[in-house]
């Protein structure tokens, strides 16, 4: 019994262990929730004092119909306080110039700003009018729909209100637009640009149609290819010069005529000095036993450099005869010439002569 109530026990320790690790994990893992976002640093007492004055100076535009004064005034109060008072005194004036949209922004604006500490009965007061007034407006604001007509099809198509651009997927939906007079425009590589003005009234809803065609005068993409009965006859291209021509067989008889020069020279020049030698110690060029066997490497190399000497000049004549007879034409270039893997090259060497031989 005491064994299965530890065996219990040990199942619950390791079944807690597992989930203790496995919050460990999810705590790392996770990403850390989101800190509300921090309050705008306070006006320093100089930044207050200028808007309290603004806000006075806004008032008295406001009460004297002067709203285009009175919104420069409003706006640069509120730029520094962002409070619900200011905001509420600039969307009021946005409405009594027309601004409808921009007033509606403002408004909610100042209705969603967070209540802070302590605060004021008239900036809660100023909360509820901007949210009301927000409402109120919502009615007023009049919609525009833009159509686009006969648009070639795969065009590329901007549309602009005031200049502003549309975004493209959004050109075929109604949207809220102040009241006023309004430019709506639409344009595109090789279409010609279609424009119209409307004014809107409040509560309207007005739908503005842009017909888009190709412009003839547009300049035609080099890219485009002409067509085939208008297209000129393309003149002969100059025949390119003949690539100049050498057999490998020049290469190799070269290779080898250099290679024997070098080899006939070495040996010749060895072969010289030790008959210097031999001639200071032998009489009447009969030498010693002592000296026989030096007089036969002397006269070794010397057939050597003679055969040496024979291959390179026979190496040159074969570069030469190849370079004139079978490199430059290009008639000849046409033959299939031997290349470096045709040619076959290997010393012969009997009695009394030393040369090579080969297949070409």
């Amino acid at each position: 019994m005491s064994l299965a109530i530890l065996a219990a026990v040990g199942r619950r320790g390791a079944l807690l262990g597992a989930l203790a690790a496995l919050l460990l994990v999810v705590s790392v893992a996770a990403p850390a929730w989101p800190q509300a976002a921090t309050a705008p640093p306070e006006p320093s007492a100089s930044e207050k004092e200028t808007a309290r004055q603004l806000m006075d100076v806004g008032d008295a535009k406001y009460a004297a119909g002067d709203f285009k004064a009175a919104l420069d005034a409003y706006q640069a109060a509120d730029a520094i306080m962002k409070v619900p008072t200011t905001g509420l005194a600039l969307g009021r004036t946005q409405e009594k110039l027309g601004l409808l949209v921009e007033a509606r922004d403002t408004l909610l604006r100042a209705a969603r700003t967070p209540r802070q500490p302590q605060e004021s009965p008239v900036v809660e007061q100023a909360r509820k009018e901007a949210a009301a007034l927000a409402e109120s407006l919502l009615a007023r604001i009049p919609t525009l729909k833009i159509e686009l007509a006969k648009v070639p099809e795969g065009a590329s198509v901007e549309v602009t209100i005031d200049g502003a651009a549309v975004a493209a997927g959004t050109v075929s939906f109604p949207r809220r637009i102040s009241p006023g007079r309004h430019v709506v425009a639409a344009s595109g590589p090789g279409l010609r640009r279609a424009q119209k003005e409307v004014t809107l009234k409040e509560r309207q809803q007005a739908v503005v149609t842009l017909a888009l065609e190709r412009d003839p005068n547009a300049p035609v993409a080099a890219s485009a290819p002409l067509p085939a009965t208008a297209a000129a006859p393309a003149a002969a291209a100059p025949a390119a010069a003949p690539e100049s021509h050498v057999s490998p067989l020049a290469w190799v008889g070269f290779g080898v005529g250099a290679v024997g020069i070098l080899a006939g020279s070495a040996t010749g020049i060895a072969a010289l000095v030790m008959t210097s030698n031999l001639d200071d110690k032998c009489v009447n060029r009969v030498c010693g036993t002592n000296l026989q066997d030096d007089a036969d490497v002397a006269l070794t190399l010397s057939h050597v450099s003679t055969a040496s000497f024979a291959v390179g000049g026979a190496g040159v004549v074969l570069g030469v005869v190849s370079l004139i007879f079978l490199s430059g034409a290009p008639e000849a270039a046409e033959k299939p010439a031997a290349t470096a893997a045709d040619v076959r090259l290997r010393p012969a060497l009997a009695p009394g002569w030393l040369g090579l031989e080969g297949t070409f």
